[in-house]
């Protein structure tokens, strides 16, 4: 029985088809593994691409809820501005209604003190007028009681009456001077139109220019505040 060695061409092979007997073998065993590299890199590839796909799955989805989260802010913010705004405008209204009704409370004020004041004021006119009307009176009233007691002598005693009714001019003069009432004076005074009311003229040599030549009617003043004009005539 003939042995055969490893590596030992079968018999009725020669040597040449051993050869690429083995080389075909290594042949096909290279294209196998290579073949399933390949398939393992596909997978591989297959799995990056599905992890890397449900990677992006995930940041896209995180994105969203960033972006809601965002939005959610955004409208707390600004409820949160709103209501801030409202309350200042509460306070400012609240402020603007107590200022409305001090002021109310003022004008209420004034506008009682206005008419207390206008009473009061229309009183004291009331009571100066009557205090005036009765100083006047008080004063004229010895030049009537003077003309009273003269009236009896007027054809009885025609000189007891002349010089009664010289007493009651010179009561009516004090009567005036009590009320502070000044007669202007007139005659031989230069004209003074804020004093005098010129109603006729002459041409006198013995006298100056715009002066006084005559008094048809004595004039008064109060201070500085004409009664009656003086009535008078005017030479040159």
């Amino acid at each position: 029985m003939t042995k055969k060695y490893r590596g030992e061409a079968p018999q009725g092979n020669t040597p040449e088809d051993a050869a690429q007997q083995r080389s075909a073998a290594k042949a096909a065993e290279e294209s196998a593994a290579a073949e399933e590299s390949a398939k393992t890199a596909e997978a591989g590839e297959t799995a990056k691409q599905d992890e890397a796909a449900q990677e992006a799955g995930k940041k896209k989805e995180l994105s969203e809820n960033d972006i809601l989260k965002l939005y959610l802010e955004q409208a707390m913010g600004q409820m949160r501005m709103a209501k801030a705004e409202n309350e200042k405008l509460k306070k400012e209204l609240g402020d603007k209604e107590a200022e409305v009704s001090r002021l109310n409370e003022r004008l209420e004020r004034q506008t009682g003190e206005y008419d207390n004041y206008r009473r009061r004021t229309a009183d004291e006119k009331e009571n100066l007028y009557s205090e005036a009307v009765c100083k006047a009176v008080s004063a004229l009233l010895p030049a009537l009681d003077s003309l009273e007691r003269a009236m009896p002598y007027a054809q009885s005693s025609p000189e007891s009456f002349t010089q009664g009714v010289e007493m009651t001019v010179k009561l009516l003069a004090d009567g005036f001077k009590t009320l502070g009432v000044e007669e202007i004076e007139a005659n031989g005074c230069d004209f003074n139109p804020d004093l005098h009311n010129a109603v006729a003229h002459e041409e006198d040599d013995s006298l100056g220019q715009s002066v006084v030549s005559a008094v048809f009617q004595k004039g008064f003043k109060i201070g500085g505040r004409v009664i009656r004009h003086s009535v008078v005539k005017v030479a040159n």
